[in-house]
C-alpha cells in the first residue's frame, strides 16, 4: 500500500509450534489526514476466546490519538510525542483493568507495544514500551531506535553479558516494562527526521530473536516490494526454527516529499 510519499506492508503469522498468534499490526492511512499511522504488538497471557492484549493495547493507541488529532490537528501535531506517551498510559489502564477483572484467569495479560506517526515532510514520531522493536535502514546501515525493556537487556547495559550472548539468555525473555507490565509504564518516545529512501522496519521478537539485523538489508535488497520484503521477512524466521513465538514484521519505505 502507499500514500505518494511512502510504501508500506506488514505481516503476521502464528509461528510454528504456536496455537494462538498474539501479535497484532496495524495501519491508519484514514484518520490521520495524509500522515500514517503505524504499530506492532506482540501480547501475552490470552487464551484462544478472549480478546488478545496486544489487539486492545493498539486499538486503543490508535483511538485516542485520532480523537485526538480530529478535535485539534494543529494542536496534536505540535505535541505527537506527549500525546503518543499519553495514549501508551490509557492503554496501560485498559489492561490493568482486564487483569483486575479477572486477576485468576489473566494473570499474565499484557503486551509489548511500538508504535510510530509519520508525516508527509519526514518527520517520524515512535513510541515504545516492551521488547517490539523499531529499526532504520539509512545508507546500508540497520540501526536499532528502540531499547528492550527486558532483564536481559539490564544485563548487557550492566557489562555482564555480550550483547551476542543477549540471544541466548533466558533473561531477554523476561519483561521489566510493558504494557499491563507494571501500574505505569516507562514510555520510549523519540523524533526523528527520515531521508529520500530511509526504510522502517518493526518487528516482534519472532522475528529478532530468529535472526539478526544485519539480514534486514539483504532481504529488501532481493525483494521488489514491500509486500515481498515483509513476506520474506516472516517466511526467514518460520523456516529457521530457531525460535517457537508468534512472528510480525511491519516494513516502510519513505520515498521523500517531493
Amino acid at each position: 500500500m502507499a500514500f505518494e510519499y511512502v510504501s508500506y506492508s506488514g505481516k503476521s503469522n502464528v509461528g510454528f509450534n504456536m496455537k494462538v498468534n498474539e501479535d497484532y499490526i496495524l495501519f491508519n492511512k484514514d484518520d490521520f489526514g495524509d500522515n500514517l499511522f503505524v504499530c506492532i504488538a506482540d501480547g501475552s497471557g490470552s487464551k484462544e476466546e478472549v480478546f488478545r492484549p496486544g489487539t486492545i493495547a493498539v486499538h486503543q493507541v490508535d483511538k485516542v490519538l485520532s480523537r485526538i488529532y480530529k478535535k485539534d490537528e494543529k494542536l496534536f501535531l505540535n505535541n505527537i510525542r506527549l500525546f503518543m506517551e499519553e495514549a501508551f498510559l490509557s492503554a496501560n489502564d485498559v489492561l490493568i483493568g482486564f487483569k483486575l477483572g479477572d486477576e485468576a484467569d489473566r494473570l499474565n495479560y499484557a503486551s509489548s507495544m511500538t508504535c510510530a506517526f509519520l508525516q508527509k515532510n519526514g518527520k517520524l514520531t515512535f513510541a515504545h514500551a516492551g521488547n517490539t522493536r523499531l529499526y532504520i535502514i539509512r545508507n546500508e546501515k540497520v540501526i536499532q531506535l528502540t531499547k528492550d525493556h527486558t532483564e536481559g537487556q539490564k544485563l548487557v547495559d550492566a557489562g555482564k553479558i555480550s550483547e551476542e550472548g543477549y540471544y541466548t539468555a533466558i533473561e531477554r525473555l523476561s519483561l521489566y516494562n510493558g504494557i499491563g507490565v507494571r501500574p505505569v509504564p516507562i514510555v520510549q518516545t523519540a523524533e526523528l527526521q527520515l531521508v529520500k529512501n530511509d526504510v522502517i522496519i518493526m518487528t516482534t521478537d519472532g522475528i529478532h530473536y530468529a535472526y539478526r539485523k544485519d539480514a534486514f538489508f539483504d532481504i529488501l535488497m532481493n525483494t521488489e516490494t514491500m509486500d515481498e520484503a515483509a513476506e520474506q521477512m516472516v517466511e526467514t524466521a518460520l523456516k529457521l526454527r530457531v525460535y517457537p513465538d508468534n512472528i510480525s514484521v511491519n516494513v516502510i519505505w519513505y520515498h521523500g516529499d517531493e
